[in-house]
C-alpha cells in the first residue's frame, strides 16, 4: 500500500512540475497587446476605468482575436461604448441601478462596490 502511494505521489508531482513548465512557456513566449491607460482621464475616471477593466470589460468590451487592428468577436452583451457620453442625471440614476441591482444577464455590485466606486464607474462610462 506504502508503494501505491508513493508512486502516485510522484506520478502527480511530475504532472505538476509539466504542467508548471508548459505555463511558464506559454507566458513567455509573444505576449498580447499591453493596455495603454487613456492618458486624458482624470483621477475619478482612471478610478473608474480600473473597476470597468476589472469587473466589467469581460462582457462589455469587442474582444479581438491576434490581430488587435481588427475585432474579431462582438462584446457578450451590450457594448456602452458612447452609450452615456451626454447622459444627464435621470440617466445616470438609471445605470446606477443596474450597476447596483443587476440584471437577469449581469451580476449587481451593491454588496461589493462603495457609492464612490460606483461613481468613479460612472465618470468613466461617459468617456467611451
Amino acid at each position: 500500500m506504502k508503494i501505491i502511494v508513493k508512486r502516485a505521489t510522484q506520478l502527480f508531482l511530475v504532472i505538476g512540475l509539466l504542467g508548471l513548465a508548459a505555463n511558464v512557456l506559454a507566458q513567455s513566449s509573444k505576449p498580447g497587446p499591453s493596455f495603454k491607460p487613456n492618458p486624458n482621464l482624470n483621477d475619478q475616471e482612471k478610478r473608474g476605468e480600473y473597476l470597468f477593466l476589472q469587473r466589467c470589460a469581460l462582457c462589455h468590451v469587442t474582444k479581438y482575436g491576434k490581430d488587435v487592428a481588427a475585432p474579431r468577436h462582438p462584446p457578450v452583451w451590450v457594448n456602452l461604448e458612447g452609450l452615456f457620453k451626454d447622459a444627464d442625471s435621470s440617466k445616470e440614476t438609471e445605470v446606477r441601478g443596474f450597476i447596483l441591482e443587476g440584471t437577469s444577464r449581469m451580476p449587481g455590485w451593491k454588496y461589493t462596490l462603495e457609492a464612490k466606486q460606483i461613481d468613479d464607474l460612472i465618470a468613466y462610462l461617459k468617456t467611451l
